[in-house]
C-alpha cells in the first residue's frame, strides 16, 4: 500500500505473494474481520440477508444471485468446520458475546473472504 505521504489516485493490481499474505494474517485485517463477523452474527434476518448486506458494504454494489449462492454455500461448510471442530473457532472469532462462537467465527471467515476479494482490495 502506499504510504500516507503522498496521494494515490488509485492502487496498481499486485500479485505478489506478499500482499495476500498481509490481507489474510495481518492483525490488524484479522480483527477487522472479526469485528464485522460479531456484527453480522447479532444481525436480525436470514443467512442471505446478512451475506448481502455484507457484500453491499464490502463492494458497494449488491450481490447477483450466483455471488448469494456462492457465499451461503461458502458459509454453511466454514460453519459445519467449526462446528465439529476441524477449526478452532475461539481463535477465528476472537472476543464476543451473543450467538454461538461457531456462528462468530462462520461469519468471521466469510468476512475475511469479502475483504480479501480483489474487487475490495483495488477498486478504482
Amino acid at each position: 500500500a502506499p504510504t500516507g505521504e503522498s496521494c494515490m489516485a488509485r492502487r496498481e493490481t499486485s500479485n505478489t505473494p506478499l500482499q495476500a499474505l498481509t490481507l489474510l494474517n495481518d492483525v490488524f485485517f484479522i480483527e477487522v474481520s472479526q469485528a464485522m463477523g460479531r456484527d453480522l452474527a447479532r444481525q436480525s434476518g436470514t443467512v442471505s440477508q446478512r451475506i448481502q448486506n455484507a457484500f453491499q458494504r464490502c463492494m458497494t454494489r449488491p450481490p447477483t444471485p450466483t455471488e448469494i449462492e456462492a457465499l451461503e454455500a461458502f458459509w454453511k461448510a466454514q460453519l459445519k468446520r467449526f462446528q465439529t471442530r476441524e477449526l478452532d473457532p475461539v481463535a477465528v472469532a476472537g472476543p464476543g458475546e451473543g450467538s454461538s462462537v461457531e456462528e462468530r467465527a462462520a461469519w468471521a471467515t466469510l468476512s475475511r473472504a469479502l475483504l480479501n476479494l480483489d474487487e475490495m482490495i483495488t477498486k478504482g
